[in-house]
């Protein structure tokens, strides 16, 4: 149940099965990664695992960036998008799928999937939904985590899925959005989702709404949080009527807990040996983080059984009262709640059980509280809550994007905030009032993605989010930085060749880069890594169109856009448009007779 997370571990249950593609994929979470969202797109979109990192710009990404626009909507809460570390500008095509939350009071907290397949055969209705819930938010963390997914088909019953329905009709959307959600969820009521092993029956719950499922009185209580409250865990200690609760969380939280509480509990930690893992092997995971505890699960005996509630709410009060929350409820056929604890705690009598991950917690003195930390979390709050958005316009032969705000920001004395375009470190501007205007912007750099830090100058503590903006401008200019951007990316006949044979699932190179990293030679930047000449990639087209002229869409988009601008420097590209225009009347044929 506990696994230590990465990209490929996270990304691989997003992979459609052989023969479907997806129609529609929802993304809720916390906080977000783009790095992790782009390799998301890829599992999605080409049906593939990613390998090595996203932070580059990559033919894979860049061809499945082409579905997310109509296809994948992602939802987090406003101000924790991560600021990516490496400048790419395939971000700026993951914007229209990216969207922010902002609530008045708690959290946008949810982990969830939800993603509807359609058969690939245009003829064939067939499709299924997968459902995947966990405690773990789109990022590239490493902590220890807690997933549960389920795929499920359409059937002619009604089937109970009411409550997940009922969920995400309630998020707080836009008019354009809420349409995206409704076609998701059309069929919905008449899925039948799979059961996980030794599984009786589950349900989705989501909060505020539910109530917390575990009954007033239980036999024997398992908690797992990262996070505690010592009103709520108290509550929760109060329906165990005899014998202590099993509490497994981290050391700050436990230190800080009441001692009338702590006598109530075992309370457990990761141990030292997997918290440092990545710093103690030496193995090659980039920078060593700390692989802390990130996953929340409530596991109960009653009369009535054994039951499992995973998801997204810490054992805190905001969890299941005023936070946005997404959690499965399991019940099972046998009791586990043994061999749940012992996986867990591991057997030192037993020579042939695995180690367990949790040791005995021993107390330390509770940690001082960091009033710049919280100083800076309220900051980060008003910004949201100041609700900004951006007008982007034409100045001249550049462009002008004001960052306005519904009402001015608070900001303490002795801390400043400063905000630029991602990407555009050197316009960085002082947030000064409810306006902010950034002046002289090409074209290739606009985007809706801005970053602001937040800074203690006389600590030198400093701290930055992104946001995503909501924007308006003329749509021509979006349209012109879309195709502005390909002509960047496509200098040479070579890669353009090399993208388009992404684009219908050719994978045969060595190497994904749309552009090599620093310090590789000069004698591979000269070979691009591609193998695709334009008569082979004719021949290709040809099969393609006889077996599914419909594939070859997303071809003709970028080839429209390449062939709209005017001063493109492509030797080739002539011969290029004098071989595809016979698969393009191909295409409006096809789309007429549809």
């Amino acid at each position: 149940m506990l696994e230590l997370n990465n990209i490929t571990v996270y990304t691989e249950q997003l992979v459609p099965r052989s023969g479907y593609e997806v129609s529609k994929a929802l993304c809720l979470t916390y906080s977000l990664d783009l790095t992790m969202l782009l390799a998301a797109n890829v599992s999605l979109f080409l049906g593939r695992e990613t390998e090595g990192t996203t932070d580059r710009e990559r033919y894979d990404v860049l061809a499945s960036l082409q579905s997310a626009r109509d296809k994948l909507r992602v939802y987090c809460h406003a101000g924790h998008i991560a600021v990516p570390e490496t400048y790419n500008r395939l971000y700026q095509l993951i914007e229209p799928s990216v969207k922010m939350i902002t609530l008045t009071e708690g959290s946008f907290h949810p982990k969830l999937w939800l993603i509807q397949y359609k058969s690939v055969d245009t003829k064939s209705e067939d499709r299924y939904f997968k459902l995947i819930v966990l405690s773990r938010n789109l990022t590239d963390s490493r902590d220890w985590d807690v997933s549960f997914y389920s795929d499920g088909k359409p059937t002619k019953g009604q089937k109970e899925n009411k409550a997940l329905i009922s969920y995400i009709k309630s998020l707080p959307l836009s008019v354009s959005d809420t349409e995206f959600c409704d076609a998701l969820l059309n069929g919905l009521q008449s899925v039948e989702f799979e059961l996980p092993e030794n599984c009786s029956d589950w349900r989705f719950l989501g909060f505020p709404a539910a109530e917390i499922p575990v009954p007033s009185s239980v036999k024997r209580l398992a908690i797992i949080s990262p996070f505690l409250s010592g009103s709520r865990l108290e509550e929760m200690l109060n329906r165990v009527k005899k014998g202590k609760v099993q509490i497994f969380s981290r050391q700050e939280e436990l230190d800080s807990l009441p001692e009338k509480l702590s006598v109530r509990i075992e309370a457990y930690t990761l141990k030292e040996s997997i918290v440092d893992a990545e710093d103690l092997v030496r193995e090659d995971f980039g920078d060593p983080k700390p692989n802390e505890l990130h996953a929340k699960v409530y596991f109960w005996e009653d009369s009535k059984g054994c039951h499992a509630l995973v998801g997204s709410a810490n054992c805190t009060v905001a969890a299941f009262t005023i936070n946005h929350e997404a959690l499965i409820q399991m019940d099972f056929k046998k009791s586990i709640y043994d061999r749940l604890v012992l996986s867990l705690l591991g057997d030192d009598d037993d020579k042939h059980q695995d180690p367990g991950l949790f040791t005995p917690y021993v107390q330390n003195a509770a940690l001082e509280k960091d009033d710049v930390r919280d100083t800076i979390a309220e900051i980060q709050r008003n910004i949201t809550l100041g609700m900004p958005h951006g007008i982007i316009s034409k100045a001249s032969t550049n462009y002008s994007m004001a960052v306005k705000f519904a009402k001015d920001v608070h900001i303490p004395q002795g801390y400043t905030v400063h905000l630029h375009p991602y990407g555009q470190d050197m316009l960085s501007m002082p947030l000064v009032g409810a306006e902010v205007i950034f002046q002289n912007i090409g074209l290739q750099d606009l985007t809706a993605f801005i970053v602001f830090v937040v800074e203690k100058p006389e600590q030198d503590i400093a701290q930055s989010f992104m946001m995503r903006l909501e924007i308006s401008c003329d749509p021509q200019i979006l349209a012109d930085r879309e195709a502005a951007l390909y002509r960047t990316l496509f200098t040479s006949m070579k890669k353009l060749l090399t993208y388009l044979a992404w684009l219908i699932e050719e994978d045969g190179l060595e190497s994904p880069e749309i552009h090599l990293p620093r310090g590789a030679s000069d004698k591979a930047h000269r070979s691009d890594g591609n193998q695709f000449d334009v008569i082979p990639f004719y021949e290709r087209l040809i099969v393609i169109a006889s077996e599914n002229p419909f594939r070859l869409r997303k071809i003709g988009k970028v080839i429209e856009l390449l062939r709209k601008q005017e001063d493109i420097d492509l030797a080739d590209f002539a011969l290029l448009l004098r071989f595809w225009d016979p698969f393009a009347k191909l295409l409006v044929e096809n789309v007429n007779a549809d």
